[in-house]
């Protein structure tokens, strides 16, 4: 069906463009102002349409328009200079662009200047050529839309493209007027079908957009206002009309007419009543049905999901997945039974390496069960705001060729393909949180096809954190290690190990388990498997290696933090109204096989600081010395705080590595 409508659309388009530039041939203002024909001629080339093909028709067009030398050279100077152009360009392999087209366009309009007589004429030749470079913009705008991004709708036309739109129609209603003998006829008959074509398919306030337009090409024609008030009459009358039934509206129109122009009877106003019949009637009688697609395009209520079947089947492939993944999760489960078992069965020297294996395995069915509970849950797509959106961006002059909503809240996400030029508009972001109703940040930006980006947005961070840390090692390495990372944009993790010791031994424990948390937590393992594991590294190497463990989990959507603590020292929340203590009780890891970390979360509030310290610093300040100092200190700089209590902590003369890391939460948006 498509591939028919594809060949009809080529058989039909070229008899279309005689039509059209046949008519813009007679957009002739009062002022003889005639630059349209070249604006439209340079746009189609301008949109891939085959130049080798228009020309013809364009130079036809102009003949058939006015058969005169005059006609005849002015057409075909456009027509040379855009082959030479398209020459070039193909010669240095590249894109015409817009500039390009309106550089040439100006240029073809030059053989005017040859048959300007007088100073008024040759401000008219000027006019006409500034004009024309104007239109051949609006128009390159324009048909872009409907030849190349494929807009069917005004729904889906952008301001500017709206804006050209009107500028096309305004010149195709003055061409109408001045087509010699029929153009009464015509204009009136175009007037009010698409005036109560308007009020059948969007209601009356779209019907005044071609009163206005129709009433300006008319009084450009002739600088009389008449028509125009003939049409706007007709049109309220119309409109009127319409709530009671949409078969008065046409009646209506044809009793206007005839009451405002009672006593002015004559062969003409006979034929501009039947034109208005003519056309009322046509806009009437076309079957609802084929006014369909605009119907669906100008629903209120809901959108116009044009990929019904295609988020069908996403959410058939997610379900699918969601199943894939329930079977590796029970394969991995079924592993882990069956190494536990072999463990329990052997010597306690026997069974380590099942031990570890299985619990491995256990944390990779952990992976696979979550990943099947997020794949499980059916997208529910928002069509009524994919619908907002779109409208949205074109209002900001942003194509937007679809766009996607799903989730709520923190767990929002929009999907949007939009030009790649305009992916660097501010105003995207801006539209689609405005739309939403939620802070939006860019997840990731693609650029498919053909000058399009595809982006995926989804809610921002509600908070961020700035780091600060200061350190002092006994030796030249230090038992302390630190990590500090972001993990997907929303989670922020920091933790601090601290070797038992100090020297080149206490800093490999630290760094074997800060490295193992790293590696884990990119992996997606939980916080009781990631522990589990480490523990059990750290416990089964032939040296001793111990090492406490201080993490600090902050969800950056939430404002929540989760503390994390095995052997570590006991961490500080300093708030407006006072200072509160994470307490720490467990033993390092590394001492036993089976690790009970303390797990405690809390939310935060902007302007919080997270205190985290070694052991040499919990020694140096001893009991609640440090919860003190941090409370007196007044500073909203965690590197000075850092800073600060390490000085006092080295005041004290304490032997061991001493490290500080201070986080400062604030409110990002």
């Amino acid at each position: 069906m498509k591939n028919a409508n594809k060949k009809i659309f080529i058989y039909l388009k070229y008899p279309l463009f005689f039509a059209l530039f046949f008519t813009l041939f007679h957009a002739k203002s009062a002022l003889d102002f005639s630059p349209f024909a070249v604006g439209a001629f340079a746009a189609l080339v301008y949109c891939r349409q085959n130049i080798v093909t228009v020309t013809p028709v364009y130079i036809l067009a102009s003949l058939t328009a006015d058969f005169t030398a005059a006609s005849f050279l002015l057409a075909s100077v456009p027509a040379v200079l855009f082959f030479c152009l398209y020459f070039i360009l193909f010669r240095l392999k590249k894109k015409p662009g817009t500039l390009y087209i309106c550089v040439a366009a100006a240029i073809g309009c030059s053989p005017m200047f040859l048959f300007a007589d007088g100073e008024a004429q040759f401000v008219n030749a000027v006019v006409t050529l500034i004009l024309s470079v104007f239109s051949t913009y609006a128009f390159s705008v324009l048909f872009s839309a409907f030849l190349v991004r494929r807009a069917i709708s005004p729904y889906r036309l952008t301001t500017d493209e709206k804006a050209s739109l009107c500028l096309l129609a305004a010149a195709l209603s003055l061409g109408i007027i001045g087509i010699k003998n029929f153009g009464p006829f015509l204009w009136y008959f175009t007037s009010v079908f698409f005036i109560v074509s308007a009020l059948r398919i969007f209601g009356a306030k779209e019907a005044l957009i071609p009163t206005v337009v129709m009433g300006l090409g008319s009084v450009f024609y002739s600088f009389d206002t008449t028509n125009a008030a003939y049409i706007v009459i007709i049109a309220a009358a119309a409109i009127s009309l319409s709530p009671i039934s949409a078969y008065l509206s046409p009646i209506g129109a044809i009793i206007a007419y005839l009451l405002v122009s009672v006593g002015e009877f004559s062969p003409a106003r006979l034929i501009i009543t039947a034109a208005i019949a003519l056309g009322a009637a046509s806009a009437t009688l076309i079957p609802k049905k084929a006014f369909a697609p605009f119907f669906a395009l100008n629903a209120k209520n809901g959108g116009d999901s044009k990929f019904p079947i295609a988020r069908s089947l996403v959410n058939n492939s997610r379900a699918a997945y969601a199943r894939k993944l329930n079977g590796l999760e029970k394969a991995f489960y079924e592993m882990t039974s069956l190494l536990l078992s072999f463990a329990s069965s052997e010597k306690k020297s026997a069974d380590t390496p099942h031990m570890l294996l299985a619990a491995q395995f256990g944390g990779v069915a952990d992976i696979f069960k979550n990943l099947a509970a997020d794949f499980s849950n059916e997208i529910s797509f928002d069509a009524s705001a994919e619908k907002n959106i779109t409208e949205a961006l074109a209002e900001k002059n942003i194509v937007c060729r679809e766009a996607a909503v799903y989730g709520e809240g923190d767990d929002i996400n929009v999907f949007v393909i939009v030009r790649e030029r305009d992916m660097a508009n501010p105003a995207l972001a801006k539209t689609l949180s405005s739309v939403v109703k939620q802070k939006l940040t860019p997840i990731s930006v693609d650029i498919p096809y053909e000058g399009f980006a595809a982006a995926e947005y989804g809610a921002a961070n509600r908070f961020d954190v700035v780091y600060g840390e200061a350190y002092r090692s006994q030796e030249n390495v230090s038992g302390d290690v630190k990590l500090a990372m972001r993990i997907n944009g929303d989670k922020f993790i920091v933790a601090l190990s601290d070797g038992m010791g100090h020297g080149s031994a206490a800093e490999r424990a630290s760094e074997n388990a800060i490295r193992l948390i790293e590696n884990f937590y990119r992996a997606g393992f939980t916080d009781e498997a990631l522990l589990y594991l480490v523990n059990h590294v750290l416990c089964n190497t032939n040296n001793e290696i111990f090492a406490s463990l201080d993490t600090c989990i902050i969800d950056l959507k939430k404002g929540s933090a989760g503390f994390i603590k095995m052997g570590a020292n006991d961490g500080y929340i300093c708030r407006k109204n006072g200072t509160e203590i994470i307490e720490s009780k467990t033993p390092p890891l590394g001492v036993f096989d089976e690790a009970f970390p303390v797990m405690t979360e809390k939310f935060l509030m902007p302007d919080d600081f997270v205190i985290m310290v070694s052991d040499g610093i919990g020694e140096a300040f001893y009991n609640d010395g440090l919860k003190e100092f941090i409370s007196s200190s007044k500073t909203k700089n965690p590197q000075t705080l850092a800073d600060s209590i390490l000085s006092k902590a080295m005041e004290y003369g304490v032997k061991d590595d001493l490290s500080v890391i201070v986080l400062r939460i604030f409110k990002a948006l």
